[in-house]
Formats: structure tokens, sequence, C-alpha cells
């Protein structure tokens, strides 16, 4: 069985400031779906 689907980084990662500005944080995130684990690194 295979699974697919897109992330957006902005929209999908994205946090929202006070001043409504959008942005992403640069770092490490997780994507874990039962024992399979994705790592992408954000600049």
């Amino acid at each position: 069985m295979r699974f697919e689907f897109v992330l957006d980084v902005n929209k999908d990662l994205g946090f929202i400031d006070e001043q409504g500005n959008q942005f992403v944080d640069a770092g490490e995130v997780n994507i874990c779906i039962g024992d399979k684990t994705l790592k992408l690194h954000i600049e």
C-alpha cells in the first residue's frame, strides 16, 4: 500500500506572528507515520 501527500512548507508548517505575518522557523521537523520517520531540515 502506498500513500502520497504534498506539504506546503509555508502553509502546513508556518506560523502567524502578532503582526499577522506568516513565517517558518528554521530547524528540523520530524514526520512520523507508523514506524517510519522522515526528517526535514528547514533553513
